[in-house]
């Protein structure tokens, strides 16, 4: 099992240096502004399911309300505020 996640990470790696590397605006991307980037996308992911299983009684069980693999665009146009307020929340935490 190692063995075959090292060479997937060194065929990822070889596919870097030859495709991507040259791209500048990929260069331009630190550390720093790609933890920023995977923060926001997680925090925009998990709203969009929040908001997406709000009304779906499976989800809401004794006053707990949980967060279900659903994307539904319906459902988020209808309730963006609440989209927002999710997004702050996630982003923040």
């Amino acid at each position: 099992m190692a063995a075959i996640t090292l060479e997937l990470m060194l065929i990822a790696n070889q596919y870097y240096q030859k495709k991507v590397q040259h791209i500048k605006w990929i260069k331009k991307i630190g550390l720093e502004n790609a933890v920023l980037i995977t923060i926001i996308l997680l925090a925009a992911t998990i709203s969009v399911m929040a908001v997406s299983s709000l009304e779906n009684p499976i989800y809401q069980r004794k006053g707990f309300r949980l967060v279900g693999f659903e994307f539904d665009a319906k459902m988020l146009l209808h309730n963006f505020g609440t989209f927002l307020a999710f997004f702050s929340q996630f982003l923040i935490m």
